[in-house]
């Protein structure tokens, strides 16, 4: 390419009579007498006053040159964008499936150079096992939804991937393009997490299982109570009938003794009536509480005090046993009376004669509640 400047280009005839003669064409910048920009001369042989030379047509191309500019400068946008992208992009030929081109963040992730990945297909990227399901969806040309394989690296390091694939055109032909994206941590993610449910489950599961066995615990113990106390109740309820019965068929004279010893059955049915819907009341949660400070071996004693005369009369030996640094509690002292009441009649209503019914109090460090008290009889 030859550059010739002149001043006008009238005098392109003068000029290129001088010049080679060749069919050759040359671009030059020429200023016509309107000071229009750059023109460029096309020149063939003809015979010109008994001479050859060479006759110029000058074409004025500033549009081309300011489209070819432009031109260069979206392209170059394009790979500046191109290159800046995050996640590796690859674009592939869809005859011939050999990369076309990547950027440079696909070159730094994979290690290969340009010219390597241009005498390779997309799935020379992948392992042994997954050639077959990559083949297929790549013939799949109307299946652009999201894929999921794992790539390797040229040194040979796997990671999983997700690909997103479109078509394009690419300098005149049918391309593929596919945007890789490295789902390395979201995998780690979703395994750690898929541990935590897994850990989760288990334990939700063994807590599950647990409450079965308090539950079905519960249920029998409830069964037991029930039949026991269908017991308790039945046994005043047949000694004041028979009592009664008594009485009015004049088997027994309505003395004072008879008559008190009914009376103590119905006051003993009054306490289970009474036991009874404390339970119920406890069961259902709204069992009323008065929290106040307690002196717990000043309770055992009052409890002691209360059943000595009935442990005499019954010939058991009812003894106490506190320690001297028992602390003070918090509790509804009326509760405590009548659950340790409670125990010690029973306690005496099952003991023979002749045996000796402690009631002992100390307190026992527990790691998971703190002090609490024990009782032993």
């Amino acid at each position: 390419m030859k550059s010739v400047q002149v001043r006008d280009v009238s005098c392109c005839f003068a000029l290129w009579h001088v010049l080679p003669h060749t069919n050759n064409k040359y671009e030059w910048k020429g200023v016509s007498k309107d000071r229009k920009p750059p023109v460029a001369p096309m020149g063939v042989r003809v015979a010109w006053q008994g001479q050859s030379a060479n006759l110029a047509v000058a074409c004025d191309i500033s549009d081309r040159n300011q489209t070819e500019e432009a031109l260069r400068q979206s392209e170059a946008k394009y790979r500046a964008l191109f290159n800046v992208i995050a996640d590796p992009v690859f674009i592939f030929d869809q005859e011939t499936h050999r990369f076309l081109d990547c950027n440079q963040t696909a070159l730094r992730r994979y290690g290969y150079t340009l010219e390597d990945l241009r005498n390779m297909t997309p799935v020379q990227l992948h392992p042994p096992d997954e050639v077959g399901i990559v083949e297929k969806n790549i013939r799949d040309k109307e299946d652009f939804s999201p894929h999921y394989y794992t790539h390797m690296t040229k040194d040979g390091k796997c990671f999983p991937v997700e690909i997103h694939t479109n078509e394009l055109d690419y300098e005149g032909r049918k391309a593929w393009m596919s945007i890789v994206r490295d789902i390395s941590e979201r995998k780690r993610s979703e395994e750690e997490y898929c541990q935590h449910l897994e850990t989760l489950v288990k334990e939700q599961t063994a807590e599950l299982s647990r409450a079965n066995v308090e539950l079905a615990r519960a249920a029998r113990l409830k069964t037991e109570f029930l039949a026991m106390m269908n017991h308790e109740l039945r046994t005043p309820l047949h000694i004041i009938q028979g009592n009664l019965e008594g009485i009015l068929d004049n088997v027994y004279a309505p003395s004072a003794d008879h008559i008190g010893a009914t009376l103590d059955e119905t006051r003993l049915l009054a306490r289970l009536v009474e036991d009874l819907q404390t339970l119920s009341l406890a069961e259902a949660g709204q069992l009323p509480l008065v929290w106040e400070s307690v002196n717990v071996a000043e309770l055992i004693t009052d409890v002691f005090t209360s059943f000595s005369g009935q442990a005499e009369a019954a010939g058991i030996e009812l003894r106490v046993e506190t320690a001297q640094n028992l602390p003070i509690i918090t509790a509804d002292v009326g509760r405590l009376d009548q659950v340790l009441s409670n125990l010690m009649a029973n306690a005496l209503r099952q003991t023979p004669p002749g045996l000796t019914n402690a009631l002992r109090a100390e307190p026992v460090l527990s790691p998971a509640e703190g002090p609490v008290l024990s009782g032993t009889k």
